[in-house]
């Protein structure tokens, strides 16, 4: 396990630890370490409620809130294909986690529902800017003819280190390969180009995930008493968080910025050329 993982786990044991010696009502959590028997552990000595924020956790039995990367992708696709864009690549994360599958099913399925048939490229990596280089790496080594002229990454870090390995490689963004993005953070406007990317309701799903916790405290309830009143020294029943709320998503959307443009040799490049 890299260094900067195991970190991340025991950093997130520690926050654990910590939260169960206080008096902690409700919890969000966004994770890629923590497991369903750490928070089954968490909220049996506390009591708390808890929200899966943006990352869903295999096993874990209370709510999730998180991101429809599917509208976005949509949007991705169909803006692509209006700049004369037909093979179109994706950069997705490591497989079998359940956030980057996601994201990655998400762009596939808009890909066969816009009408495309044949197989794009895909590259695999962490979400990372080196995940990025390497993916530049192979399509700068690709023919011409071959490489594709438009790639979506699943991450924001892949897509800088696309844009700048493409660069070192003597590509142009977007002359040779235009570049979609995921996340929207600050940094995708800061950047030059400016990069296109499916932009998450970063904003609304925190008051969402607000209004959640709150209303899952709200409905906490208590066991009911027992028929029969508890021998001294033995400890009273801990009160039961009834967590009612089903899984929700909301939708992703396409910010347009100048890291798309028309595919090269396409009647709208050439227009512009």
């Amino acid at each position: 396990m890299p260094l900067r993982n195991r970190d991340s786990r025991e950093r997130e044991l520690l926050y654990f630890s910590l939260l169960t010696s206080q008096r902690v009502d409700g919890m969000m959590i966004i994770s890629s370490a923590a497991t369903h028997e750490q928070l089954d552990e968490f909220q049996s000595k506390t009591d708390a409620v808890v929200l899966a924020l943006d990352r869903r956790i295999p096993g874990f039995r209370g709510p999730y809130l998180g991101a429809d990367a599917y509208p976005g992708a949509y949007e991705a696709i169909g803006h692509l294909l209006a700049l004369s864009h037909r093979r179109i690549g994706i950069i997705r994360g490591v497989e079998g986690n359940l956030s980057s599958d996601e994201r990655f099913d998400a762009i596939l399925r808009a890909y066969k529902d816009h009408g495309l048939v044949d197989e794009p490229w895909i590259f695999s990596g962490p979400y990372s800017v080196e995940t990025g280089i390497r993916a530049g790496a192979a399509l700068a080594g690709l023919p011409p003819d071959r490489r594709p002229t438009a790639v979506i990454a699943t991450s924001e870090f892949s897509a800088y280190g696309l844009i700048q390995s493409l660069h070192n490689h003597g590509l142009s963004v977007p002359g040779d390969v235009s570049v979609v993005g995921y996340d929207n953070t600050l940094f995708a406007e800061l950047f030059r180009p400016g990069l296109t990317a499916i932009a998450q309701p970063i904003e609304r799903m925190g008051e969402r995930a607000v209004e959640m916790v709150l209303q899952m405290i709200a409905a906490a309830v208590e066991e009911p008493p027992p028929p029969v009143a508890p021998l001294p020294g033995t400890a009273r029943p801990r009160p039961a968080k009834s967590v009612p709320l089903p899984d929700e998503t909301l939708p992703t959307r396409l910010v347009v910025r100048q890291s798309t443009g028309p595919a090269p040799g396409s009647t709208a490049a050439l227009r512009l050329a």
